[in-house]
């Protein structure tokens, strides 16, 4: 496979419907979530290779029309500060476009999600739109990030003394992520649908977390202190427990030790569960945001969601979570008012 076949598949395998518009206005490629849209906004019965700007697109976006909006980012002096808009009509979209420079050139990426994905039962329509405006910010500038290191890549597949393998490796590298980031992207957006149902053991939903994360630095282990069996949802409590597994590893360091444990809670049927490390630990003026859509104390790596899907897992669940530093000085994340079965 070549590398304008790789950037073009992952671009297609995008599930929102995503745009790229060039400095001239023109639509340089949309992917097939644009084209399966065509009934739900003006906008997506535009094609790769027509002129936005001259284009009578009624999608009106805080009063000003999609056109503009796009204009405004390409011009704009602050290419690296995305635009989130909130789209009116008789389908909801919230849409974010973001400037990225690419081989000399201009472009904005626009990133549709349409707000019938979220669960209304589950969210109010506060928390809805944070959730949206949140996983579109972060959809938008990671996959942005994603595209353009295929693109170097493929690039580097061009040139004839380059490292082939190498460059394969880092373009499926960013595949990977970019299929990460769109995975947590939607389940924020669309809230879980949980169905707390299943008997999970604390010791072997742990195991079976660390075991599905990347912890081949030789010297990252897991502690399981203690268990209990508690009923929950299993499948959104592992992805939870994979998303605190793989912050402390790529927060902690090499070598870090994460501990995981049950907490008593006296007078209470209920007891809590925790999920520490040895690393750094958090900035204690931190603490009050580590659950936002968006926070991460190291941009390189992370994308900003991990914590905030387990937030929102954990709420489905009614049970509370908070963050803290441990003792040993690592990151220490609770669990509370889990009921033993």
């Amino acid at each position: 496979m070549g590398p304008s076949q790789i950037e073009a598949g992952a671009f297609e395998a995008l599930p929102s419907p995503t745009g790229v518009v060039d400095s001239d206005g023109c639509l340089a490629v949309v992917n097939d979530e644009w084209r399966s849209a065509r009934d739900c906004l003006d906008v997506f019965d535009l094609n790769a290779g027509d002129d936005l700007f001259g284009a009578s697109v009624s999608v009106a976006a805080d009063d000003a029309d999609f056109g503009s909006c796009v204009r405004d980012v390409l011009n704009e002096d602050e290419r690296d500060d995305p635009r989130v808009f909130s789209l009116a009509g008789d389908a909801e979209w919230v849409v974010e476009i973001a400037g990225f420079d690419c081989r000399g050139k201009r472009y904005a990426l626009a990133v549709f999600v349409d707000t019938a994905v979220v669960n209304a039962d589950a969210l109010t329509p506060r928390e809805r739109l944070q959730n949206l405006e949140g996983a579109v910010h972060v959809l938008s500038h990671d996959l942005r990030n994603s595209l353009n290191v295929i693109d170097g890549y493929a690039d580097l597949l061009d040139a004839a003394d380059s490292d082939e393998e190498q460059a394969i490796e880092r373009i499926q590298a960013a595949s990977a992520r970019a299929s990460s980031v769109v995975d947590d992207a939607l389940a924020l957006a669309r809230g879980p649908d949980i169905s707390p149902d299943d008997r999970v053991d604390l010791r072997a939903l742990a195991e079976d977390a660390w075991a599905g994360v990347d912890a081949d630095d030789g010297d990252a282990s897991l502690r399981v202190e203690d268990t209990a069996v508690f009923a929950a949802d299993r499948d959104l409590l592992h992805r939870a427990f994979e998303n605190l597994f793989v912050n402390a590893l790529q927060h902690g360091g090499t070598g870090v030790t994460v501990r995981v444990g049950v907490l008593p809670e006296p007078e209470s049927a209920t007891v809590g569960v925790y999920v520490e490390d040895d690393g750094p630990g958090f900035d204690a003026a931190e603490l009050g945001t580590v659950f936002e859509p968006g926070y991460t104390s190291d941009p390189a790596n992370g994308h900003g969601l991990g914590l905030s899907i387990v937030s929102t897992i954990v709420d489905a669940h009614g049970w509370a979570i908070t963050a803290a530093n441990a003792d040993t000085g690592g990151a220490r994340f609770e669990i509370s008012g889990v009921y033993v079965v």
